[in-house]
């Protein structure tokens, strides 16, 4: 449910390495999201259980990722 509707949801998500730099989030994401909704978080700030990330399994699929680098292929993430 989002919004007080049923929807259904898929999406990929793909692994890219940039500079630096402090998120602008447009205003339509402003309307969707408050602004401290909307930044960078360390690997550690997603472990901390403070907050609720989807995919639930984030956390554990950075820490992969920073320990064991890219996967060879599609990694399911569930939900």
């Amino acid at each position: 449910m989002f919004r007080g509707g049923p929807f259904d949801q898929s999406e990929r998500i793909y692994l890219g390495r940039v500079a630096a730099f402090e998120p602008e989030p447009s205003r339509e994401a402003l309307r969707e999201h408050s602004h401290d909704d909307i930044r960078w978080w360390t690997a550690d700030g997603l472990s901390s259980g403070e907050h609720a990330f989807g995919p639930t399994r984030l956390p554990e699929l950075v820490r992969e990722l920073l320990r064991d680098g890219p996967p060879d292929g599609p990694v399911d993430v569930g939900v």
